[in-house]
């Protein structure tokens, strides 16, 4: 049980730090790398390490904290940042 709270616990972490630096630090970056998608990059890790269920729960907390940072509809995050770990599961 100490390494399932232990793989949470770090990837949530992780997760947060990778949100946070996206919604604050990717605008003051130069302009090929302000265009790098830190979260996508991310998600698309956990999907190949730890599979769809690990991934689609990490873009509901990842969608739900860029919501909270955001100015645009609550939800528009944790939407497409779904639907793409989807896709990219499904391809």
């Amino acid at each position: 049980m100490e390494k399932k709270s232990f793989k949470f616990y770090f990837l949530s972490g992780g997760l947060f730090i990778a949100a946070l630096a996206q919604a604050t630090i990717s605008g003051s970056l130069p302009l090929w790398l302000s265009h790098l998608n830190l979260v996508l990059v991310a998600l698309v890790i956990i999907l190949i390490i730890f599979g769809f269920k690990a991934a689609a729960w990490a873009s509901l907390m990842l969608g739900l904290v860029l919501d909270y940072f955001s100015f645009r509809w609550f939800g528009a995050h944790t939407f497409s940042l779904f639907l793409t770990v989807a896709a990219a599961d499904f391809v």
